[in-house]
């Protein structure tokens, strides 16, 4: 978005997003039926598997993206309230601070701390036998999220994070 404009920004967030959206369907139409206990669980690892693929392509000597806009759909197809929980979390941060980094570490830590509870008041049906392995795969996304962000992270620390909407300095 700061490179090519809004359009352009827009576009490669959907791209981004639905990659994962469409791991999720994949791993649903697929395993949905047959294995109904454990299929949350696989939308993660498929999730997992966009984000990785997307941070560290190899096509790119393993140099890629930051993951949110895939961890954004693997959440989607993951559960819609926690999609909604996410995205609401985000938009707020980002309009209420113009940083896109820190709302997406807040939304990433949204999500882990929603993913636990949810799982263990029983909001997503996960099966008591994955729940342990569902709340790691969520902790290893979320620590990736902060991982790519470090460079950011020191920019905010120092204040010298760019905002969405400010202008270039040359």
């Amino acid at each position: 978005m700061r490179i090519l404009g809004k359009k352009a920004g827009i576009i490669t967030f959907l791209g981004d997003c639905l990659k994962a959206v469409l791991a999720g369907w994949i791993v649903r139409l697929i395993f949905g039926n047959s294995h109904p206990e454990m299929i949350k669980m696989l939308v993660i690892y498929s999730g997992l598997g966009v984000v990785l693929g997307h941070n560290y392509p190899f096509y790119l000597h393993f140099k890629g993206g930051k993951g949110i806009a895939a961890t954004a759909g693997m959440i989607l197809a993951f559960d819609w309230r926690l999609a909604l929980c996410a995205a609401i979390v985000f938009f707020s941060i980002t309009i209420i601070t113009r940083y896109v980094s820190l709302a997406s570490l807040i939304m990433m830590v949204v999500f882990i701390v929603t993913l636990i509870i949810g799982g263990q008041t029983g909001l997503f049906g996960l099966s008591e036998k994955y729940m342990l392995e569902v709340y790691i795969l969520g902790a290893i996304l979320t620590t990736l999220a902060f991982w790519k962000h470090k460079a950011n992270i020191g920019r905010l620390l120092h204040g010298t994070e760019s905002k969405i909407g400010a202008s270039k300095k040359n």
